[in-house]
This record gives structure tokens, sequence and C-alpha cells, in this order.
């Protein structure tokens, strides 16, 4: 055996224990992924419900409302800065916008945390996507129906929304139609065929993850063993140097 084919055969074993450590890690249970990262601390600047459910990651949004702009702008940091998630802050006053924007960027985190302009327009419905908020904050006086709200909700997305001073938790159920693929080949039975009923040609970009340039491989891509359960996406990857493919591989 070459040193060629030594080297490609200890990358092959490499990736196999992995994928089974993966598959072992996905089926274990969702919540096993980020310890620790839960929303408990929520409860102390914005007077939240309580709810220990984990901030998974993702976009949260703050609707705001007759809040002082810069205590609107703290709180929309504060979240950002105890769960490390992107932040976007939504508010009615264009004077509020200004003014939080200035605030966000003095802190330095303007980006990450953004904040945006909630026209008249907007009472209509909320200005995002369909399920692309893991997180919803909705102030009082908001225009917003329930049924708005779950729309922009992510499954398992959770908002508090301020109904009279009273903070009402609306969680978004997991969909019939949405399907999962825990296993290298779709599930346990190594059948290869997602059983989603909601899979469609892509009409726009829903979001987007690293890396940005793919190595060149000649037996295996950048990125492999994509598997998804409960809204996570688990890959291996290898980010190793993408000048040659001689180079040694990285695989995380």
């Amino acid at each position: 055996m070459t040193a060629s084919s030594s080297s490609n055969e200890m990358n092959r074993r490499q990736f196999i224990v992995s994928a089974s450590a993966l598959t072992a890690l996905v089926m274990a249970g969702p919540d096993i992924a980020r310890p620790g990262q839960t929303a408990h601390a929520l409860t102390e600047p914005a007077a939240l419900p309580p709810d220990e459910r984990e901030l998974r990651g993702g976009l949260a949004v703050w609707i705001g409302s007759e809040e002082p702009a810069p205590q609107w702008a703290q709180r929309l940091f504060e979240l950002h800065d105890r769960h490390g998630v992107l932040v976007m802050g939504l508010h009615p006053s264009a004077e509020a916008v200004a003014e939080a924007r200035e605030h966000l960027k003095q802190r330095g985190v303007y980006g990450e945390v953004s904040v945006d302009h909630l026209n008249e327009a907007s009472s209509a419905g909320i200005p995002l996507i369909d399920e692309s908020v893991n997180l919803l904050v909705v102030e009082e006086g908001s225009p917003f129906s329930n049924e708005e709200i779950e729309r922009v909700l992510t499954p398992l997305g959770v908002a508090a929304v301020n109904n009279g001073g009273a903070w009402e938790r609306i969680e978004k159920p997991w969909p019939e139609d949405i399907g999962e693929w825990t296993h290298y080949l779709g599930d346990d039975t190594n059948n290869a065929v997602a059983r989603d009923s909601r899979v469609a040609p892509p009409r726009h970009l829903q979001w987007q993850a690293g890396p940005l340039w793919s190595r060149h491989h000649e037996h295996m891509s950048s990125v492999s063993a994509t598997v998804s359960a409960r809204g996570r996406l688990f890959t291996i990857l290898d980010e190793g140097p993408r000048e040659s493919q001689l180079l040694p591989a990285a695989w995380k």
C-alpha cells in the first residue's frame, strides 16, 4: 500500500467513525447538541413568561412599541450577548430605529444585531419569510394576529406576545408534512427516500451556512453525511486548506 492510499484509507476510516458518532448524537435527542443554551435569562430584562426551552441559535426578532429606543436597543444587545443568536428589531417609529442603530453601532454589534422600520405597509403582515424566526417577542400594541405570528415561526419556534401586560406563549408545532433525515441513508432502514411531502423546487433562499468555498476532492465532497432531526442540521465538514487536494484534511 502506498503512502497516499494509506492516508486515504485512514481518512475514510476517520470519516466512518465520525459518521457513526454523529448518527448516535442525533438519535440521542435534540437537547444535547448545545447544552446550557436556555432562554431563562430572557425573563429578567424583558419580564417574559418563564420558559426553560432551549434557545438553539438561529434568528430572534423583537417587535418594539412604546419603549424608549435606548432601552429597546439594550434589550436587543443583551439577547444577542447571552445567546449568540442573530437578532433583528422591528419598530414602528423611524426615529426610534435611527436611535437604536446608533446605540448598537456604539456597542460594536450592528450587523449581528440589526433594526428596521416597521412602516404602515407592514401592518398587513410581519415583513419576514415563512418559518424563519426561532424566537419572536411581540410587545403590547402590535397589530399582528396569532396566525401571522405563527407563520414566521420555525417549527418548534416560540413567540412571547404581550397582551395587556400579560405574556402569552405561542409554540409552533412540528408540521406533519415535514420529514426528518436522521441517518446517512434516510432512516434506520437505509431507505433513502424522504418522508417529506413539502419538498419542492426552491423558490427563495431560506438561510445560508458555511463553508463559503469547498475543497477539491477526488473521492469525497467538503460537506458529507448531512442529517436532520427536529429542526437541526448536522454535517461532517472538511475545513482543510483549499489550495491543494494534497494538503491534509480537517474534518469537523
